[in-house]
């Protein structure tokens, strides 16, 4: 499919003929009962606040087509997808590399709350891969940078920075909000 058809229409379930999705403006949703004494599944409850209407999951399957990516997730701020990447890749015992000068929020977040979940952290300057081998851990889960640090400016060495993740079989997250 063409970039530009992707952005057009991926994702987008048609019904009843249109050809523009239409706008889901229900807060609730038929589901099928679940089987006799059973739950129903967190997942298979179409709630707005759990991000999974048809809106949500056209909005979702669109971004992921145009970044050729495997799945996306919105999230209603940023700091709401920072703290949902981290604390999905990292738990307790886990380590995570740190660039310097990150945003103050995200430093808070990591400062604060890292410790309450039994992560630990490394600050790292993110131009310098040697003092990311000697920062790294058996524990190491992940490498997190800026792509341009707010509000410090600096710029890291992004290409590196995957290189040295991929061979240590850590994952990068990159905060691209500039």
């Amino acid at each position: 499919m063409k970039f530009e058809t992707r952005l057009v229409h991926a994702g987008e379930p048609l019904s009843g003929g249109a050809v523009t999705m239409p706008i889901f403006a229900s807060t609730t949703y038929v589901m099928e009962p679940p089987a006799a004494g059973g739950a129903p599944q967190y997942d298979e409850i179409r709630y707005s606040r759990l991000n999974n209407t048809p809106s949500h999951i056209a909005l979702h399957t669109k971004l992921a087509a145009i970044d050729g990516a495997e799945a996306a997730l919105v999230t209603s701020s940023g700091m709401a997808a920072i703290t949902t990447t981290l604390m999905t890749i990292a738990g307790p015992g886990d380590h995570v590399l740190v660039q310097r000068g990150l945003y103050g929020g995200t430093l808070a977040f990591i400062r604060d709350q890292f410790k309450r979940f039994g992560i630990a952290w490394t600050v790292v300057d993110p131009n310098d891969p040697a003092a990311w081998a000697e920062a790294m851990r058996d524990e190491t889960v992940a490498f997190y940078l800026e792509t341009i640090a707010n509000p410090t400016i600096e710029v890291a060495n992004l290409i590196e920075a995957a290189t040295f993740c991929r061979a240590h079989a850590i994952t990068s997250i990159v905060d691209n909000t500039f």
